[in-house]
């Protein structure tokens, strides 16, 4: 598959991601939204998993799409197959937080590998643990504030 269609599918997801994250959650257009980021997010991942012109073959970036295909399911299945409690929703909250770190995250490794190939190694494992330990730390401070947002002004508590 094309490279083209991974970037363009993975800068879309960044973008409409960032719109998923700062809007209310729970509401019609944030599921609808978030459906869209997931759609984008799986059809980025599963390009890349395809591509190996760079490394030849199976590299880090495929570890790394296999681990955002993970995050994705586990923020994804609460919501499917469990009541919308207050655990089921902050789960889905903060791995989709993690989802949207990863994609960033590899956003910025990806940049640096192309930049520094000589020291691609070791750049993109700086960049990805920096951009994971300072997503961490928001992701944990936010998402709680924004969840218990959400639960507050819910007129329907399930």
């Amino acid at each position: 598959m094309s490279p083209s269609i991974h970037a363009g599918a993975a800068i879309a997801a960044l973008v409409l991601g960032a719109v998923v994250v700062s809007m209310s959650k729970g509401t019609t257009r944030h599921r609808a939204a978030g459906a869209c980021y997931v759609g984008l997010l799986l059809l980025s991942n599963a390009v890349a998993l395809t591509l190996t012109r760079t490394t030849g073959g199976f590299g880090p970036f495929h570890v790394l799409a296999i681990v955002s295909l993970c995050t994705l399911a586990v923020g994804l299945v609460p919501m499917w197959i469990l009541p919308r409690s207050p655990g089921a929703i902050a789960v889905h909250g903060i791995t989709m937080g993690f989802s949207y770190i990863g994609l960033v995250a590899a956003g910025l490794s990806q940049a640096v590998a192309q930049l520094i190939p000589e020291h691609s190694s070791a750049g993109v494992l700086a960049t990805s643990v920096i951009t994971f330990t300072l997503g961490a730390a928001v992701n944990f401070r936010l998402t709680p504030r924004s969840l218990a947002r959400t639960h507050a002004s819910s007129p329907r508590q399930s």
